[in-house]
């Protein structure tokens, strides 16, 4: 059967969607079997390899060369799980422009696209390697209030609160030593970093609570 798979590139994450996979199930009570239409997802936390306007942001050379190097060995790790459908952070309105560059790199691919980041550099490549003909945008904006924990009283716990936001990674010594190195690791390992469970856990919690 014909396995139609989704790339999904966001703030936090790029999100791989595998769907209409037949899989088997036995039931243990009745070792019946029956099949089930399933959706794999796999979440890849990235940054922003390019310019953005986010509060955090990540000293990052989309141009030096062993950086590209980097993300064409990511992408063709990623390209591993046959992607048929590929998502990015943009906003609908923006697909025809994105898609315009997309089938411009294929006539060309030996030079990456730096024009829009993580979306063009990585998505892009990924894309080619698996003769996906075009992207799609999903993105809503929203506003972030990055002082509400300053300006609202934490009258429960405000020091557990002020010690998870400063140090997240507390209880994993592996992890804080990887976020105080952050910035001289290699991309590859900044990933596998941004993708660990606790720092998802950690991303989603702090940019919930600072959603307006």
């Amino acid at each position: 059967m014909h396995k139609a798979t989704t790339l999904l590139l966001s703030l936090l994450f790029i999100a791989l969607l595998g769907c209409n996979q037949k899989k088997t199930i036995e039931t243990q009570s009745e070792a019946t079997q029956e099949t089930s239409d399933r959706i794999k997802v796999l979440n890849v936390a990235t940054f922003h390899f390019g310019y953005t306007s986010d509060a955090n942001k990540v000293d990052f050379d989309e141009d030096d060369r062993k950086i590209q190097e980097e993300i064409r060995a990511l992408s063709k790790m990623l390209s591993e799980f046959k992607p048929t459908i590929i998502c990015i952070e943009n906003h609908p309105q923006y697909d025809a422009e994105i898609n315009q560059a997309y089938q411009e790199y294929l006539k060309d691919p030996s030079q990456l696209n730096t024009n829009y980041g993580e979306k063009s550099m990585m998505a892009f490549d990924v894309a080619r390697l698996n003769n996906v003909t075009q992207l799609y945008g999903i993105d809503s904006y929203m506003d972030y209030n990055y002082l509400i924990g300053e300006q609202i009283v934490n009258t429960i716990d405000s020091a557990t609160y002020r010690d998870y936001m400063n140090n997240p990674f507390k209880g994993s010594p592996e992890l804080a030593e990887l976020d105080k190195n952050f910035d001289h690791l290699p991309l590859l390992e900044k990933l596998r970093f941004y993708n660990h469970p606790k720092t998802l856990d950690f991303n989603i919690n702090i940019n919930a609570d600072n959603l307006l």
